[in-house]
């Protein structure tokens, strides 16, 4: 069936025909062109319901709702198609519009709440390496090619994200690697998408501001692994799971779908760390009674475990695993994440994205074992506003428990008071001695700077890759790495 034979069959009139070709499927009314299709979502903050007459205004031709009486008083001509729940339909739709795209790929998506980015960035890196021509749709940016776009959700909203599958598929793309967030997830976000792979990367304290507990957030995660058995390559899906996770385990327990297991001890992919130091780990890999020694050029054990679940999505796709092996010593490591900032100078700087307890703890015990014994760790992080509270204090425990000096500053307030998220964090400090307060966060990197001895270690952590500080509801242009390469001139 066609978008324009779908429509008709949900049209609430019957007989009635389309005024003139589908230009668009919206969920934005901001977004509606002439001869679009307007789906009015219903979420938690808006309903779509209430922008219909700004759709019909803007030239839509088809609406689809799941009740008419906001519309019986905007004059309107077109299709008017109700359906018990806006947001099945629009997977249907879209795929439909789009000629089912991720049918066409070897789509691999990405969950968990640390590891995402760098999963993604790996695996895409040695797909290209391995032959597979490859888009990625993540936290950083969207690419394919040559072609990048600045991205603003992990996940895009559906209509955003089939937009991007079409451009890569249409562009010759055999391979997508996606990062799927569990808010995502619970919003339906990429429903209809075929997966052939679903990466679990771990799970820990974030977004309970949207979950409200850990049970509710592990819960949308696991909805990428309960897979719609009407899907063409169901039969063929595989789950990749990190057992090192006890989230990880329970799913390996409870989907009802085969998976490929990765970590330390007990799993399929183990490894045992051979060498490592602050540019890159060493270690050796066991999987199907074999063996293999592996350098992944980023620091830390927990880069390892996303250099692996890489590798376990390699051999799932049918790759020799050596030749990934070798691409993967001259991967360039991903921007903000234990990106070192003025590699010729000192005292050495990393950026980081760590914004979790969990991210915090693994960057920071890995910095404190490698620096040189008379140095200081000193940090310089903050907590997002309108976001999780109750990870303020544990991100400040954890900060103060491996740093030697640390500056509490600013990350992205948003609309929330500074100082309120400042005393949050605060209840989880215990020596005020060791903590510096500056909310102006381009004064406290410079701070940390100034105060640093050429042998010290310095993290800024918090933002990594962002380029923009959320101030209010304004967006001002800021990066931690251009402050630290501005005041090394």
């Amino acid at each position: 069936m066609n978008i324009e034979d779908r429509l008709l069959s949900l049209c609430q009139s019957k007989g009635k025909a389309l005024s003139r070709e589908i230009s668009a499927i919206c969920t934005d009314s901001r977004k509606v062109v002439p001869g679009s299709v307007f789906v009015a979502l219903k979420g938690r903050t808006t309903d779509g319901h209430g922008y219909l007459r700004m759709a019909v205004e803007r030239g839509a031709q088809v609406l689809v709702v799941e009740r008419t009486e906001q519309i019986k008083n905007i004059p309107f001509e077109g299709l008017v198609c109700l359906v018990p729940d806006t947001h099945e339909i629009l997977s249907v739709l879209l795929n439909e519009f789009y000629d089912f795209p991720s049918d066409k790929m070897f789509c691999v998506g990405i969950t968990g709440t640390n590891g995402k980015t760098t999963v993604s960035n790996i695996l895409s890196f040695l797909f290209s390496h391995c032959g597979w021509r490859t888009g990625s749709i993540g936290t950083i940016q969207n690419q394919f090619g040559g072609w990048r776009e600045k991205s603003m959700l992990t996940t895009p909203d559906p209509s955003e994200l089939y937009r991007l599958l079409d451009r890569f598929y249409s562009g010759g793309a055999q391979a997508v690697v996606m990062e799927v967030s569990s808010i995502g997830l619970d919003q339906q976000r990429v429903k209809g998408v075929d997966f052939n792979l679903g990466v679990f990367t771990n799970l820990s304290e974030d977004h309970l501001d949207y979950h409200s507990d850990m049970s509710y957030y592990f819960q949308a995660k696991k909805k990428m692994f309960e897979v719609n058995p009407s899907l063409m390559k169901a039969n063929r899906f595989l789950a990749v799971l990190n057992l090192d996770d006890p989230y990880g385990v329970t799913l390996a327990r409870e989907i009802q779908v085969p998976y490929i297991s990765y970590g330390r001890k007990g799993a399929r992919f183990s490894w045992d760390i051979l060498s490592d130091d602050l540019k890159g780990t060493l270690f050796r890999l066991h999987f199907d009674k074999k063996e293999m020694d592996v350098y992944v050029p980023m620091p830390g054990v927990y880069n390892v475990s996303n250099a692996v679940a890489a590798l376990c999505c390699v051999h799932a796709a049918g790759f020799p695993l050596e030749e990934a092996v070798r691409a993967l010593k001259s991967f360039p490591g991903v921007l903000g994440r234990m990106q070192r900032v003025c590699p010729e100078r000192l005292p050495l700087v990393f950026v980081d994205y760590a914004h979790t307890p969990k991210a915090l703890e693994a960057v920071l015990s890995l910095l404190q074992k490698k620096k040189a014994k008379d140095s200081r760790l000193i940090t310089v992080f903050g907590c997002g506003g309108q976001r999780d509270q109750e990870k303020r204090p544990l991100m400040a425990q954890v900060v103060e428990c491996f740093s030697d000096r640390f500056f509490l500053t600013s990350d992205n307030p948003r609309e929330e008071d500074p100082l309120n998220i400042i005393s949050d964090c605060m209840k989880g400090v215990s020596d005020k001695e060791k903590c510096v307060v500056e909310l102006d966060r381009k004064k406290a990197i410079r701070q940390a700077l100034e105060s640093s001895q050429k042998e010290d270690v310095i993290l800024i952590a918090g933002k990594g890759h962002e380029r923009e500080q959320i101030i209010g509801v304004k967006r001002y242009p800021f990066s931690d790495e251009e402050v630290v390469k501005e005041f090394f001139g």
